[in-house]
């Protein structure tokens, strides 16, 4: 799968709430119910499993009708009962929201490309960032505002959302638990190497974890089996997005960390797509904790990651660009 449908988005279709064009939906509802008054036919309702009779009119279909807005699952279900091609369905979706009048709303705009922005996306939610238990919300920390840039950039592309950003206390963030000290308006209000956290609604999380698993809840994390079958786009960014949270660049080596070994055996396996071989996971312990990393080394596999994945922060990518110059001695092997 290289593209991503609103059918897609099945499994969660309960909780994703869908607003349409409301002139197409009014036509739609006239299709799946063979009726120029859907909202009075008893079959029509029984096929949808509605039982908000009034006075001879179902009420729940005459709220969706006049919000133009209704579940995903009960969109889906109509939807089948026509000859409308998918094509036409996507192209009359305003918006997406978790919840019938709550959260702001994803403009999607199906359908969606599973390439490296989208791997860079899941890449940092494994990395510096987390899905939230309660509410399902997406929360993306660091200090370094090219990757904070990115992070937005690639959200706001895909969902037109722009997230909360909250600025954190100054302190060591992985000893005590974070404090959110001020709102911003944008990344560029922090103070230099301050802690930003940028937040997202729960539709985000129902978007990807209808399609790539529930890959991240709360602390826990893991590679879904919906990861792992992506295509090599997806693959490039993902790697790069987590080697640029995770990693990082030494005096001969390239190292990454992290404290889930089988999370860690993934991405050294997957560094294979792009022939770039990884040495073995070590284990030490730091803090009273197991953590893990290996390490990359040799020109060939210097020369093939930066060719094939790279960095997006800059620092980084100057720490690479003098590994590759010390490494491998002749700089142009490296361009």
């Amino acid at each position: 799968m290289n593209k991503i449908r609103i059918t897609d988005l099945e499994k969660y279709s309960d909780r994703i709430y869908v607003n349409l064009k409301a002139n197409f939906l009014k036509e739609l509802m006239k299709k799946a119910a063979n009726s120029e008054n859907p909202h009075k036919n008893k079959l029509f309702s029984s096929k949808l499993k509605l039982k908000n009779f009034h006075k001879g009119v179902n009420t729940t279909i005459v709220g969706w009708l006049k919000r133009s807005k209704l579940p995903l699952s009960k969109l889906l279900e109509i939807f089948y009962l026509t000859k409308t091609s998918l094509n036409e369905l996507e192209k009359n979706v305003e918006y997406l929201q978790a919840g019938w009048s709550r959260g702001l709303k994803g403009h999607i705009n199906f359908p969606i490309k599973i390439d490296n922005k989208m791997g860079s996306i899941i890449g940092h939610i494994l990395g510096d960032g987390s899905i939230e238990r309660n509410y399902l919300q997406i929360f993306y920390t660091n200090q370094n505002k090219e990757l904070l840039g990115e992070f937005q950039n690639f959200m706001f592309e895909l969902f037109h959302i722009k997230p909360r950003i909250w600025l954190q206390e100054p302190g060591d963030f992985k000893i005590k638990k974070s404090k959110w000290i001020k709102r911003l308006n944008k990344i560029s209000e922090a103070p230099k190497n301050g802690q930003v956290g940028l937040f997202y609604p729960t539709i985000c999380s129902l978007f990807f974890y209808s399609n790539f698993g529930v890959f991240a809840f709360g602390k826990k994390k893991k590679i879904t089996e919906e990861i792992k079958k992506q295509n090599k786009k997806f693959k490039r960014g993902l790697l790069r997005a987590f080697y640029d949270d995770e990693s990082n660049v030494g005096a001969r080596r390239l190292r990454l960390f992290q404290d889930n070994k089988k999370i860690l055996s993934f991405f050294r396996k997957s560094l294979l797509i792009f022939k770039i071989k990884a040495g073995n996971i070590k284990t030490y312990t730091k803090r009273n904790k197991k953590r893990h990393y290996f390490d990359i080394h040799r020109k060939s596999n210097f020369r093939k990651f930066k060719e094939h994945i790279g960095f997006i922060s800059s620092k980084k990518a100057r720490d690479l660009n003098r590994l590759c110059k010390i490494i491998m001695k002749y700089s142009y092997l490296c361009k």
